[in-house]
């Protein structure tokens, strides 16, 4: 019944059928850098913006956005969190030493920094980089009174595509196996 009623309001609309007609969606909960991308997609076939928290499998679930769905915050209990600046981190790359970190309160809105996570929970007590560049977006967010930075997941450090660690390819393995796939690139 409910798919005849969203044909049915999709030809009279003259809108293509879209999952948002079919099913009532009260939220959606995503992960990943890739869901920055595609937000307004999802918006507009399911109807809602998506809730995006930020995980990883060394520390569980380190952020995650308020109601407002703007940055995300970080959350106490998963692991302690150090920030390695940008600058910092290209620099002790190149001169093959160990960069230094900066603290949560440390974080100045506008900058990028990579995530070191020492482990509280579940596994051996560790320090680790888990190699994802996180961006500071803001210091606090005013509206819902939280007194926490406000960041977004930007990237990976090393320039690497992980699929949940079973391969891990860069912009140039995608660039080979695109043009040894013989696709033309022009239209």
């Amino acid at each position: 019944m409910r798919l005849l009623l969203a044909l049915a309001r999709s030809k009279l609309s003259g809108q293509p059928l879209m999952p948002k007609d079919i099913w009532p969606v009260q939220a959606l909960i995503c992960w990943g850098l890739d869901t920055a991308l595609y937000k307004d997609k999802l918006l507009h076939y399911w109807g809602q913006m998506p809730y995006q928290f930020y995980a990883c499998t060394e520390a569980g679930i380190l952020a995650l956005q308020s109601w407002r769905k703007q940055g995300m915050t970080f959350t106490p209990f998963p692991a302690f969190l150090e920030f390695i600046p940008e600058q910092e981190l290209y620099s002790a790359n190149r001169n093959h030493k160990q960069p230094s970190t900066v603290l949560l309160d440390q974080l100045e809105p506008g900058q990028r920094y990579e995530l070191v996570i020492t482990s509280f929970h579940g596994m051996p007590f560790l320090r680790y980089r888990v190699g994802h560049i996180v961006k500071v977006l803001s210091r606090e967010e005013k509206e819902t009174g939280i007194q926490l930075p406000q960041i977004a997941f930007e990237a990976r450090a090393d320039g690497l595509i992980d699929l949940a660690g079973f391969t891990r390819m860069d912009e140039n393995t995608i660039e080979r196996a695109i043009e040894m796939s013989g696709i033309r690139g022009d239209g």
